[in-house]
């Protein structure tokens, strides 16, 4: 390798979630949040968070605005549970670090200061409650419908979010197929271009093959773009999008590579190998 380090990036699933967690947050809403000034402003324009422990334990990524109001979290109400599985997420997903203390005050506070009233629980108690019941939602049925797919109603319920907060759609990555052991199937990309035409909205892609994404991977490795190979079987999302970010892309015909998608890309691949095992001959003979 004449003396050069490379770094190797294969795939990058590992870090999609932090690419989320580490994106700058907006000081306030969206863009998209924010009403023209002929509109009549929404009935609910945030909840100031006056907790020292939230605004520090979250404030990196969640920004405050000069009236206290942090992104996202102001303008969300949420039953107890719900604010818990998202704290939960944020420990998991975006490696929020949090002392079991703290966690238990941070929920104690936003189920007081954000939860639902009394009124808006009563009918969807059954859902925290863990009780059987014949429930139908009755005001959207292609909302129910699409919703209840994967989870119950009441779980929607479970929150009260400003309208331009329920269109915010936020995306792990735009693959269109994967490989399983029953050959290739459908990926979270393949509905995304559906959803958004649905919600009348763009996804924030936090994966592949979103700049960000790199630039987060790039960052935890410690590594520049210039020193970086991406190894990937994905032409598109993998290896051209590695490469729009400066990275050296390398194309591998294994996995879920398709020659037709191939022939078909937007783009050249830096280097294309039959396996991966033939990666660290590549590496041998880079500058």
């Amino acid at each position: 390798m004449n003396g050069r380090s490379w770094v190797i990036a294969v795939l990058l699933l590992s870090v999609a979630p932090l690419a989320h967690a580490q994106a700058p947050a907006s000081a306030t809403p969206p863009a998209s949040a924010t009403p023209p000034a002929s509109a009549t402003p929404p009935a609910d324009e945030g909840i100031p968070v006056t907790s020292d422990l939230v605004r520090a334990k979250c404030g990196s990524c969640h920004r405050s605005d000069d009236k206290m109001r942090m992104s996202r979290i102001s303008y969300r109400r949420a039953t107890p549970e719900n604010w818990e599985k998202t704290i939960k997420r944020m420990v998991v997903l975006n490696h929020a670090t949090l002392e079991p203390a703290d966690a238990r005050v941070i929920l104690k506070y936003l189920a007081d200061h954000q939860g639902l009233a009394p009124e808006e629980v009563r009918p969807i108690a059954f859902e925290a409650e863990r009780r059987m019941v014949d429930y139908t939602y009755d005001k959207d049925k292609d909302t129910s419908d699409t919703c209840a797919s994967c989870h119950s109603f009441a779980r929607v319920l479970s929150e009260r979010r400003t309208k331009q907060e329920w269109e915010l759609l936020v995306a792990m990555h735009r693959g269109l197929y994967w490989r399983t052991s029953e050959g290739l199937q459908l990926d979270t990309g393949a509905f995304l271009a559906g959803l958004e035409q649905a919600a009348g909205t763009e996804a924030d892609v936090v994966g592949k093959p979103a700049p960000a994404f790199f630039a987060t991977a790039l960052a935890r490795l410690g590594a520049g773009a210039a020193g970086t190979v991406m190894v990937g079987d994905d032409i598109e999302t993998d290896v051209l999008a590695a490469q729009r970010q400066g990275l050296t892309g390398v194309l591998v015909k294994t996995g879920k590579y398709l020659a037709r998608t191939h022939r078909a890309a937007a783009g050249t691949p830096d280097h294309v190998l039959d396996s991966f095992a033939d990666v660290p001959a590549l590496l041998e003979q880079l500058p």
